[in-house]
């Protein structure tokens, strides 16, 4: 249900298997902890895919609880799921901007993960590899940009020696690992090998996409948005806008408004760079409805930050002060390293006389 956009479905089915392994494992918890852990894990993937990202870390933190003590007590048997939590342990932290923590989480998951595939490559490299993607967003968003960027190369090389042994199994990680090297080659200023890394990840999802579009049209519009920010940072705005109206119309015709709240706060950055601020502002908005209503309060936050921004640009303080206003607040709630900017933006507003 999650991998065609019927989010919602997906988290009711899972949350209702959390309740019936609740209730097993508390009578027999040596028979059942262990499943309760995965649905926890899964859980946590749901929640994250509609924004409830404070609610997401939290299953997922229990999750690792529950791993953690299975380990300690036969690691052969569930250092692999201990490491998988871990990974998605990361990817939560990183949704709450807790940088910091979620890059010591997913380096754990890597260092068992690489052992494991040492041991038995053709069973844990997938694997390896799927936690040094996790591991390269996660450095880059500490700083490590470096570091990102040889994480992310190993992931797409070991990606692409399984991709050329079995497509069908392996190009769809391949191509989100091209999404990821795009990402870290245009931090480096490797603009045009960034553009080349994302067009390659869309031909491929292109291409599987039209045997099977429940499957691959969603992926594909997150690739077609990935591409849309690379146009931005180089000030194509034409071509960013198109790019994300296409990822836009993909994630509508599935319904995925949770997709389309995100894609509408980047598209309103595209329409604010080509100066058409009525667009702008009409994104935004629209983009704040809709994370608003799926209890998304960082989305809610940058929403609110990029509509005091049109405010700004605008010549509207007042406006300006209101909505960077509440941003700062959501930010500073979740302990977001974005607080510091806004407040930096706020300060000249307010000490006006």
């Amino acid at each position: 249900m999650a991998e065609v956009g019927r989010r919602e479905e997906a988290l009711h089915a899972v949350e209702e298997a959390v309740q019936i392994r609740h209730s097993r494992a508390a009578s027999d918890p040596t028979a059942y902890e262990i499943d309760l852990a995965s649905s926890l894990n899964n859980l946590s993937n749901r929640l994250g895919e509609v924004g409830r990202r404070v609610e997401a870390l939290a299953a997922v933190e229990a999750a690792v609880e529950k791993y953690r003590s299975l380990a300690a007590s036969d690691p052969a048997a569930y250092a692999a799921d201990l490491a998988s939590s871990l990974n998605n342990l990361s990817v939560a932290l990183g949704e709450v901007g807790r940088r910091v923590e979620a890059l010591a989480a997913v380096e754990a998951a890597v260092e068992i993960r690489r052992n494991m595939a040492a041991a038995n490559p053709s069973a844990y490299e997938p694997d390896l590899a799927g936690s040094l993607n996790n591991l390269s967003v996660a450095m880059a968003e500490a700083g490590h940009q470096e570091r990102a960027l040889a994480a992310i190369e190993e992931a797409v090389e070991i990606r692409r020696n399984m991709a050329a042994a079995n497509p069908s199994a392996y190009e769809p990680d391949l191509a989100g690992s091209l999404n990821s090297l795009s990402n870290r080659l245009a931090e480096a200023g490797r603009q045009e090998e960034a553009l080349k890394a994302i067009d390659e990840a869309i031909e491929i999802r292109r291409r599987l996409a039209s045997s099977n579009p429940p499957a691959h049209d969603l992926h594909l519009a997150r690739a077609l948005g990935n591409r849309g920010r690379l146009y931005v940072r180089s000030e194509r705005w034409d071509d960013a806008i198109a790019s994300y109206l296409e990822s836009l119309e993909i994630g509508r015709t599935y319904g995925d408004r949770r997709g389309a709240g995100l894609v509408l706060n980047d598209l309103g950055l595209a329409y604010a760079g080509a100066g058409r601020w009525d667009d702008a502002i009409a994104s935004y908005t629209e983009s704040l409805e809709i994370v608003h209503a799926y209890g998304d309060r960082y989305g809610e936050a940058l929403a609110l930050n990029n509509l005091g921004l049109v405010s700004i640009d605008r010549g509207d303080p007042a406006g300006a002060i209101r909505r960077l206003g509440d941003a700062l607040a959501i930010f500073e709630e979740l302990g977001a390293p974005e607080a510091e900017t806004v407040r930096s933006l706020l300060e000249p507003l307010t000490d006006r006389p």
